[in-house]
């Protein structure tokens, strides 16, 4: 069964690729593989990334993002997601609408994907099962959902020094000609990472925590008419790590090896009133721990979805999915397939000018689980006149996450029988835009109440053997706020922009019951500037406040971690150097007071430490 359906893809892939050539720069429209996921959203959840050339990684680049919280286990080490008060788990990756989990932990590690392979990226937090579908309990992050091309040749060159031994150098370039597209990337990272701190009263300097990360990209596009596209996008990461030791057992010297393999083949069918896509995936995850133990997963994933307005005031998007799992450890005593499938509908209503409705509908199914998750959300535009703008909107979403393949199949302590994770959200808000004749500002309050059953945790049996079981339930409330404001003033262009969460995420059984679940922060807040002449001069200010953590279940102070406040500077300039060659110069400070602050307890965080970036770009 599996060979076939290997085959299957492999051959898919081989054919697109021998037919096609794809970009990956940034062009015209035609998106090549992706979905219209933001057509079937409403309100301000939905917000694209700016990736800027500073950002190293997919965390770097999620990291003012005031949803999210991040927990690290050191300086560029792994780096676990949390939106709005749930687990890493809880939170869905896509890429190409492909889900980009690793299937046996059922998250990411977002220190290790590059944020200069991506093109795009979009967050969605709250529920959105129905629409993304399992795992997206907490939050949704989108990868690369489309790729536009451009047959505009392109280079670009960086390269990064810094603080504690690190080096960057990563080129891109672009090309086209004819009905064909293509794009490569290759990129490499060191960091010998050996920065000082303080420990009990002592200047200690970190060892045992370099880490090297490199990889390469091939994108592929053919356009077989002018409205069908096929497409190909292969990536290889490979990331090699000193596992940072904690400051009470600095001489620990364990590796962490890593390897990803993602290929997803496209097809794009443009419609008259509407659009055709389907996606084929293959993606590899391999660790291997202390070079004796090793887990291998293989993913193999089919998408095909539909979206087309049926009238002025309806539209609708309709497909399905598919996902097969196999993986090897010396930990699973058996060989398995697990397979995931699911068929989605969405409908969108605009039947006047200040109302819309989305309904959004996913049948799942795996095993014998048949888990349904409906969403109905609305907006409802209070004001719209040339300077004001208000909306309301609100969302009822169900939710849910299947358990991972480690939870169901390690050995010693994996249990089949365990349900999955199931959530109800409730959540509203309001925005308010304006415009005045140099300025513009917007305003945004949203309100949100997650019930969430059958969280699965890892606890000891009577004879000591760690075993997965469905055993709390949660609660999680919280609110988000953010102001922004740009505009010209002197001269110069001005970007303001503050944003602050508060997160009450309480076990509500058992001996702990009220208490906040640990490395859950009460409080969130951030505060940029950003700066620009019409010179080339750019600068950024950034400050971002990560609240106390507690650690353990029942709260315990003496274990919590502090809350700390990190200031981050960018300045820069790029120089015209001719009409289609230009030069990009910056700096980063980062941590510019040199706060000691812990993200993971008893993990050591750098002080203040420096970055100097050049990009090179011909166009």
């Amino acid at each position: 069964m599996v060979s076939r359906i290997l085959m299957y893809v492999l051959t898919g892939t081989i054919s697109l690729w021998a037919m096609a050539q794809e970009d990956t720069v940034y062009l015209e429209e035609l998106p090549v593989v992706g979905d219209s996921f933001q057509r079937f959203t409403t309100g301000t959840g939905y917000r694209s990334i700016a990736l800027t050339n500073s950002s190293s990684s997919l965390e770097e680049a999620l990291s003012d993002e005031n949803s999210i919280y991040f927990k690290s286990y050191g300086n560029q080490q792994l780096s676990s997601i949390s939106f709005r008060g749930t687990s890493a788990s809880q939170t869905s990756v896509l890429w190409h609408g492909i889900p980009a989990n690793y299937p046996t932990l059922g998250q990411m590690d977002f220190s290790q994907w590059p944020a200069w392979l991506m093109e795009r990226v979009a967050i969605q937090p709250g529920s959105g099962g129905a629409l993304y579908g399992g795992g997206a309990i907490g939050g949704t992050v989108l990868i690369d959902s489309e790729m536009n091309l451009t047959e505009s040749p392109l280079l670009e060159g960086k390269m990064s020094v810094g603080s504690f031994g690190y080096l960057f150098t990563g080129i891109r370039s672009a090309y086209g000609q004819g009905q064909w597209r293509g794009a490569t990337k290759i990129f490499r990272s060191f960091l010998q990472n050996d920065f000082p701190y303080e420990y009990a009263g002592k200047q200690v300097r970190q060892k045992n925590a370099s880490v090297l990360n490199y990889g390469v990209q091939q994108q592929l596009s053919y356009e077989v008419s002018p409205n069908q596209k096929v497409s190909l996008d292969a990536q290889y990461t490979r990331n090699d790590r000193e596992v940072q030791p904690s400051k009470v057992s600095p001489n620990l010297q364990d590796e962490l090896q890593t390897g990803n393999v993602r290929l997803a083949a496209g097809y794009q069918l443009e419609l008259p009133k509407g659009s055709l896509t389907s996606t084929l995936a293959f993606l590899q995850n391999d660790q291997q721990y202390n070079q004796d133990d090793r887990t291998v997963s293989n993913q193999y994933s089919a998408l095909v979805a539909y979206w087309g307005e049926l009238s002025e005031v309806l539209a609708v998007r309709l497909g399905g999915n598919t996902n097969f799992f196999t993986a090897r450890s010396d930990n699973y005593v058996s060989h398995f397939v697990d397979r995931q499938t699911a068929l989605f509908g969405s409908l969108e209503i605009k039947p006047t000018t200040w109302w819309t409705g989305t309904i959004n509908l996913r049948q799942s199914f795996y095993q014998e689980n048949r888990p349904f998750t409906p969403s109905f959300n609305q907006k409802f535009s209070v004001l719209n006149t040339e300077k004001n703008r208000v909306a309301i909107n609100s969302q009822l979403a169900w939710g849910f996450r299947y358990p991972t393949l480690n939870d169901l199949h390690w050995s010693p302590g994996g249990n089949p029988d365990l349900k999955p994770e199931e959530s109800f959200n409730l959540e509203g808000g309001v925005g308010w835009t304006h415009t005045w004749p140099a300025f513009s500002s917007s305003l945004d309050l949203t309100a949100f109440n997650t019930w969430s059953d059958n969280w699965i945790i890892w606890l000891p049996d009577g004879s000591g053997i760690w075993s997965p079981r469905n055993f709390r339930a949660v609660e999680i409330t919280g609110m988000e706020f953010s102001a922004k404001m740009s505009g010209k003033w002197i001269g110069l262009l001005h970007k303001v922009g503050s944003a602050y969460s508060y997160t009450q995420s309480q076990n509500k059984e058992g001996t702990n019951r009220g208490k906040q679940l640990p490395y859950t922060p009460l409080h969130n807040a951030h505060l940029s500037l950003k700066t620009s002449s019409d010179k080339g001069w750019f600068g950024k200010a950034m400050g971002d406040f990560t609240g106390k953590r507690f650690t353990t279940l029942d709260n315990t102070e003496i274990q919590s971690v502090d809350g700390y406040l990190l200031i981050d500077v960018h300045m820069g300039k790029t120089l015209a150097v001719s009409d289609t060659f230009d030069l990009e110069v910056s700096v980063v400070v980062k941590n510019v007071f040199d706060q000691p602050y812990e993200n993971l307890i008893n993990r050591a965080m750098p002080g203040r430490n420096y970055q100097f970036n050049l990009l090179i770009k011909y166009n």
